[in-house]
């Protein structure tokens, strides 16, 4: 995962509201890459819901919620060396390729973080992974905002 965020341009996933010469005002209204990619991941858990549920009615399992966690992880050790023997790494197409992955390897480790937690032993470890979550999203929140202004 190192690795990979290593890869990721992101002054692509900006969106740029600069008009362009000769580009449409459509294309202003087109969402950004991260809508884009948090819309994918969205249909990824979609799908893998659909299926968890279509497996627990075969008998197949028994744990829905671990079976989603499963079905929409997205490996990053085989989405990196496939993009980059492709040699669409720093196209477009490759860079949210990347993107999507990413972000459903990020929320997939911590769906299955709060599924440990909820069904180990002892209620104390859910809280803190709350906690580590809320400050994450703080501390996002103050560091984007200091470097827009």
């Amino acid at each position: 995962m190192f690795l990979s965020g290593l890869e990721i341009d992101f002054k692509a996933f900006k969106k740029d509201l600069r008009p362009r010469q000769g580009e449409n005002k459509q294309d202003n209204h087109l969402p950004g890459h991260l809508n884009l990619a948090l819309t994918v991941f969205g249909l990824i858990m979609i799908i893998s819901i659909v299926l968890a549920f279509g497996f627990k009615w075969l008998g197949l399992v028994d744990d829905v919620l671990l079976m989603v966690i499963i079905i929409s992880t997205i490996s990053l050790g085989v989405v990196v060396p496939t993009l980059k023997e492709m040699n669409i790494m720093r196209t477009k197409i490759g860079q949210f390729i990347l993107l999507v992955a990413v972000l459903a390897d990020l929320f997939t480790m911590i769906l299955l973080t709060i599924y440990g937690a909820i069904n180990g032993h002892g209620g104390s470890t859910i809280w803190l992974t709350g906690i580590l979550i809320v400050f994450t999203v703080i501390f996002y929140s103050c560091w984007s905002s200091s470097f827009s202004s």
